[in-house]
């Protein structure tokens, strides 16, 4: 059974004092008790915090500290910054901008006072973590330090206000408990889902021309792709798209009133419209971006008091020339196809998230960040980007980018979600923190006596992407990092740290839990990694075994995916099992080498692996070989001769990967390599397959006493139309080729 451990440390010791140099004491509870009330004007903000405030300091103290809107006595006055100003005609340099906070300590009063926005709860949070030591590292891991005697310094003068105002971090931690008011994110509790300004999320434009009732009657609305119109994208220069589309985000807009801001941008894939009009606009504009541009200004125009947002995200995130975004419109920069085991400011070159941001910032200061945390086909995988994150988040700062959404895994399961979390939460509040003692504040607190291994765990990882030359994309595969990061030797490493973590903590169930959640992503590795390289059998016990402690771990803390797409983890399990069971293989080819003779200028440098005894299964990788000619002619030479009974080959069909199974298999025999005889064809009797990853061998039975040196095999590709616009080549990935 899931079993959740809320956590709640209290501090036995003299009152907490926390007090500038020669500063004199402020007591607020003495034994328990307080001569001071919470003053507020009744502003429901004002009351909110009110609230916090007041049953934070209970919980800390055992004092009551009375809400009020009459002064008498001591009093801790929450309020915005309006009402703030009007008591005290504070000077501006007081007063916090927006989503800002002022802490002011005048006389015997305190003056906690809120920004626009979430100014007033990030105030009192704010004086809660830095006057009185509190943290909320996660929803189930809370620092409250009990004092009954409570006290500050008496010449406290606190203004901070956050360069980034919109603060959304997509990862499960935040979406929980009270997560996202203590550490002043955007993100609203148990709702995981589109940002709450937003009236309209991304990827939207046929939503605003929907195909389903336009395209037959009118296919010009929407991308010209090879000489066809498709359903890809919109055509962003017709006249009648923009009248639509206006009608259309109209309607949006009066559903959904409270919302401020509306995404009307391209959709998830590369089929962007290559009609005379819209090339001769990108040649204008001097990108795609500027054809999207165009089109937007004009349906911002219609609606001046909302903010119109667009991505520049692949093919459109390089700026235009001669065109700026208007004043009300939003640009939504995606930091997509980047290697995140670097900062993005190590790379500047033409075409890098530094040059094409700091070509957007030159036209405008209304850029809306997103950035990816996570390897999305592959959740659990270990993703050390831990030394990037502060420089990246200073990054924006430094180019006054106001918004950010910062998009890891919102549900449970990934690569330490609860470290990431906390660390982006507080770079995004302020991004010059000291970002070495923040995570190891958080390891200790979280992970208790297995700390000082968890630590060591995340500074190798770290480590090894700072000093060798490594690739981190969010769509690698376990097999990718085989001989950098990941590789056997270093997994080694990262195991015995493990190890060491569990003895630490097997004392404590709520410590050893949590180490063993954060070991699933080197179980992961190995299982979908290092294990597809191993041709011992002995071994096999030992991968299964992991299996099960993967499967456990993940079932008690609510992982159900391993994958951003369909794959759930119950699937994933089941594979495993039937993989590691079957996943070796006798082959009388295995000393084998191959050469591709048609086309004879075709090569390809993994071919080894068709021959290694040890079969791919369903994850895209090197195991498999990507032929991506029409047709191609393969010829095996098994270095001598050899009598068998069949040959087979094993292909992947995944349409989202534009990986089809061919047409058929062909094999031929040779005793010298040159001449060869037809022995058999094995064909495609898959049809209609659908859209659904599936493995597929095809089996050429040879006829009696067959006996060659070479085999040449043969296999065309199966045409299928270019539907979804993207730059992807059609696959025909093959692995284990076996004679038997």
């Amino acid at each position: 059974m899931k079993q959740q451990f809320t956590i709640i440390i209290f501090l036995l010791a003299n009152a907490l004092t926390l007090q500038s140099c020669n500063a004199q004491k402020l007591v607020l509870a003495s034994n328990g008790n307080t001569d001071y009330s919470i003053v507020t004007t009744g502003d429901p903000k004002e009351n909110a915090g009110a609230t916090i405030l007041s049953e934070n300091l209970k919980k800390i103290s055992g004092a009551d500290f009375n809400i009020t809107q009459n002064e008498n006595g001591n009093s801790i006055f929450v309020l915005s910054a309006a009402a703030a100003q009007k008591k005290l005609s504070l000077p501006a340099s007081a007063l916090p901008g927006e989503e800002g906070v002022s802490i002011q300590v005048t006389g015997k009063n305190i003056f906690i006072i809120g920004g626009t926005g979430n100014g007033i709860k990030n105030a009192v949070y704010e004086f809660l973590e830095k006057y009185l030591g509190c943290r909320y590292f996660t929803a189930d891991a809370v620092f409250l330090p009990q004092n009954k005697n409570i006290s500050i310094a008496d010449n406290i003068h606190y203004v901070y206000t956050p360069v980034i105002k919109y603060r959304y971090v997509f990862f499960g931690p935040a979406f929980k408990g009270d997560y996202a008011g203590w550490n002043k994110l955007q993100n609203v509790s148990g709702m995981v889902k589109t940002p709450p300004v937003f009236g309209l999320w991304v990827h939207s434009m046929l939503s605003l021309v929907p195909p389903q009732k336009y395209f037959a009657t009118h296919p010009e609305y929407y991308a010209l792709r090879n000489g066809k119109r498709t359903k890809t994208q919109l055509d962003l220069t017709n006249p009648d798209v923009l009248r639509i589309a206006k009608q259309s985000l109209d309607s949006i807009i009066r559903k959904n009133p409270q919302a401020t801001i509306f995404s009307v941008s391209q959709m998830d894939n590369n089929g962007y419209c290559e009609c005379d009009n819209c090339k001769r606009k990108a040649a204008e504009t001097g990108s795609q971006s500027g054809v999207i541009i165009n089109f937007v200004n004009q349906l911002a125009a219609a609606f001046p008091d909302k903010i119109i947002s667009t991505l520049a995200y692949n093919y459109s995130r390089s700026a235009p020339t001669n065109i700026q975004p208007a004043k009300n419109v939003n640009i939504m920069f995606c930091a997509s196809g980047a290697n995140h085991s670097m900062p993005y400011n190590a790379e500047k070159t033409s075409g890098s998230v530094y040059s094409d941001l700091n070509a957007w910032s030159k036209l405008t200061n209304n850029i809306f960040f997103w950035d990816y945390l996570v390897d999305f086909r592959h959740l659990f995988l270990p993703f050390p980007n831990y030394h990037a994150l502060q420089p990246n988040i200073q990054l924006l700062a430094s180019n006054k980018v106001y918004y950010t959404f910062q998009q890891g895994w919102a549900y449970n399961g990934s690569d330490m979600p609860e470290l990431k979390t906390y660390l982006l939460s507080q770079l995004l509040w302020n991004p010059d923190i000291d970002i070495k003692s923040t995570q190891n504040e958080f390891i200790n607190f979280y992970y208790g006596d297995a700390a000082p291994y968890i630590s060591k765990y995340v500074n190798a990882l770290t480590a090894y992407v700072q000093t060798h030359t490594v690739q981190l994309k969010t769509g690698d595969a376990p097999l990718d990092h085989v001989n950098d990061y990941l590789s056997p030797e270093q997994l080694k490493i990262y195991q015995q740290y493990f190890a060491d973590a569990k003895n630490a903590a097997a004392g404590n169930e709520v410590y050893l839990l949590r180490v063993q959640k954060a070991e699933q992503s080197i179980r992961y590795a190995i299982l979908d990694g290092i294990s597809k390289t191993d041709t011992s059998a002995a071994n096999i016990s030992l991968y299964k075994n992991m299996l099960g402690e993967f499967k456990n771990v993940a079932g008690t803390t609510g992982a159900d995916r391993v994958s951003e797409g369909d794959f759930p983890l119950k699937d994933f399990v089941t594979d495993q099992v039937n993989y590691q069971d079957n996943k070796l293989v006798r082959n009388l080819a295995s000393r084998a080498t191959a050469v591709i003779t048609n086309p004879a200028s075709y090569k390809l440098s993994n071919l080894n692996t068709l021959f290694d005894k040890v079969k791919a299964n369903k994850t895209i990788d090197e195991k498999w070989v990507a032929f991506q000619e029409k047709t191609v002619e393969l010829v095996i030479d098994l270095k001598k001769e050899i009598k068998f009974d069949s040959v087979t080959a094993t292909f992947m069909h995944n349409p989202a990967f534009k990986v089809q199974l061919p047409a058929y298999l062909k094999c031929a025999i040779s005793d010298d390599g040159k001449n060869f005889k037809d022995i058999g064809v094995a064909k495609n009797t898959w049809a209609g397959l659908g859209v659904n990853e599936e493995l597929k061998t095809f089996t050429i039975h040879a006829p009696a006493q067959t006996g060659a040196r070479y085999l040449q095999l043969t296999f065309t590709m199966v045409n299928s139309p270019n539907i979804t616009g993207d730059d992807l080549p059609q696959s025909m990935l093959c692995d284990e080729i076996t004679v038997l």
